[in-house]
């Protein structure tokens, strides 16, 4: 007997064909594999954080391997509090809200946070939408991802952090 097939929602900084990163790989392949084993999959990413005004969201849908993806465009640059939205992105929650509740997914599976924000694990946590993260860079503790700051040196990882 098959077990139920699964809903799941990848939400990746980026997806290819554009972006060619590890995260961006490492998602289109646990959407690819899980969709062969007959789990429902969707991939929530971001395609542009310099386009539209300053408090609005555009979407793109496509299809890719069979996939369907959803591409947020929105502009950082001109958020009211720019710095603060890289962290809890109220566009971005708006519009995840609106997709878990019309896919309604058993589960959230978060591969990097870059550029989605925090804002993805509140707004599943609000929903009882459990969540799974693949952690693929150091954004969680370090804005710049990679543990390093602009001239250099190491960003300081919080003693709790891990």
């Amino acid at each position: 007997m098959k077990p139920n097939p699964l809903r799941v929602l990848l939400a990746v900084r980026h997806s290819p064909p554009a972006y060619k990163g590890g995260a961006e790989w490492r998602a289109r392949r646990t959407a690819v594999g899980l969709a062969k084993r007959d789990h429902r999959v969707r991939v929530l990413t971001v395609e542009s954080i310099t386009q539209g005004d300053r408090c609005s969201i555009q979407y793109r849908d496509s299809i890719d391997d069979g996939i369907p993806v959803r591409r947020l465009s929105f502009n950082l640059e001109q958020a009211p509090e720019a710095v603060r939205w890289e962290f809890r992105n109220p566009l971005v929650a708006r519009n995840l809200k609106s997709t878990l509740e019309t896919f309604r997914p058993h589960v959230l599976h978060i591969i990097s946070g870059y550029l989605l924000s925090g804002s993805v694990v509140e707004v599943a946590r609000e929903m009882g939408v459990p969540v799974v993260l693949t952690l693929t860079d150091f954004w969680f503790v370090c804005p710049r991802i990679i543990l390093l700051r602009p001239g250099g040196e190491n960003c300081m990882v919080p003693e709790n952090a891990l």
